[in-house]
């Protein structure tokens, strides 16, 4: 993608649920003379509907929104034509959303409580074709996801989406279905999971999912293989 023209606005889509964080953004990209407001999307739906017609060329996203992760949004989005340039807007910055994000290729991963000025810079960057990334972000790729335990270095893909739904309590006859698997296939994946993080049962699946952020996210890609 090439770097944004800084004469023209840029046109950025606000995907948050929450309205007043939501509404806070909309003024202060109103206030600017070289940005936009594309749409604001409370939900991963609309953001993906929104996208679509109002072809934004940067979108803040939320992690936590009510009907999807927001990296699973932000994949998708991504994955339009044209496809916006995607920051983060975040207070969490577990491993697992990190190395989502850092998969996925978002141009940016921004603290929620950071400064509006702190902001303007990033979306400066962004627009030229950069890449930022906060101090905690960094901090976590560099001391968790660099540790040669990590989850994504002793787990596949498939296995990580067969431990998602593990700890969600899913039985293996949905999750199979789910998946697009057989049933023995996911025993194969829990008895593998098992013995990769020395878990006994599955509560001992669900601490390790804990431990790496996995618990309160989804995947945006179980299909893999």
């Amino acid at each position: 993608m090439e770097a944004v023209d800084a004469v023209e606005r840029l046109r950025i889509l606000v995907v948050e649920d929450e309205h007043l964080f939501a509404d806070l953004l909309v003024r202060w990209l109103s206030q600017k003379q070289n940005l936009a407001v594309a749409g604001v999307a409370h939900s991963g739906a609309e953001a993906i509907a929104m996208c679509g017609e109002s072809k934004p060329q940067l979108a803040f996203v939320d992690i936590e929104l009510p009907d999807a992760n927001g990296l699973e949004v932000a994949g998708k989005l991504m994955a339009v034509s044209p496809a916006p340039r995607i920051v983060i807007l975040s207070s969490r910055c577990d491993p697992y959303c990190v190395y989502t994000a850092t998969r996925l290729g978002v141009h940016a991963y921004v603290d929620k409580s950071s400064p509006l000025s702190e902001l303007d810079e990033v979306v400066g960057e962004v627009a030229r074709g950069g890449r930022v990334y906060s101090p905690a972000f960094l901090r976590v790729k560099e001391e968790f996801l660099a540790d040669p335990e990590s989850f994504h270095k002793i787990l596949s893909p498939r296995e990580i989406s067969v431990l998602l739904l593990v700890v969600e309590g899913v039985s293996d006859e949905e999750i199979a279905r789910r998946l697009g698997i057989s049933p023995s296939t996911v025993n194969t994946h829990r008895r593998n999971l098992r013995v990769k993080t020395g878990a006994h049962k599955d509560r001992d699946l669900v601490n390790y999912a804990r431990q790496w952020g996995l618990v309160r996210s989804r995947t945006w890609w179980r299909s893999g293989t």
